[in-house]
């Protein structure tokens, strides 16, 4: 399971630049054995760490519908910094999100998003998204 935050700078009413940073780390164990000598079988157990590091920056468009709920849609770029064991990995690309945020008042909304992403990894593209992220805001 990941962490993540981002600070929005408006430029007009309806549009603010994202940055934001993500943070996920996780660890899997394996158990195999093989077929030894003459004292039986061997067991050997290996443990793996995951740890993930993102940053994306772009721009949110929040449109007016004339009642709480706002639409909103976005997209911009992103970097990954991936570390598996001893092993590092970088990929980039861009993403795009769409979603609605329900504003209590001009300081403080509750929304989902959706988003999808593409980035280059090793020489190969590959894809992926998320079908919803509840998303909280306070805005100063």
């Amino acid at each position: 399971m990941g962490e993540g935050g981002s600070l929005l700078r408006f430029v007009s009413p309806g549009t603010a630049i994202v940055g934001g940073v993500g943070f996920s780390r996780s660890s899997s164990e394996a158990q195999t054995t093989l077929f030894g000598g003459p004292d039986g079988p061997i067991s050997s157990v290996f443990n793996s760490a995951f740890t993930t590091v993102s940053v994306h920056a772009g721009l949110r468009r929040y449109t007016r519908t004339g009642l709480g709920v706002r639409p909103v849609f976005g997209g911009g770029l992103l970097f990954t910094r991936q570390v598996v064991d001893e092993l590092q990995d970088t990929s980039f690309g861009g993403y795009a999100e769409a979603g609605a945020a329900y504003f209590f008042n001009p300081h403080v909304s509750l929304g989902v998003l959706g988003g999808v992403s593409a980035v280059r990894q090793a020489s190969r593209w590959s894809a992926g998204g998320s079908l919803a992220r509840l998303t909280g805001a306070v805005y100063f």
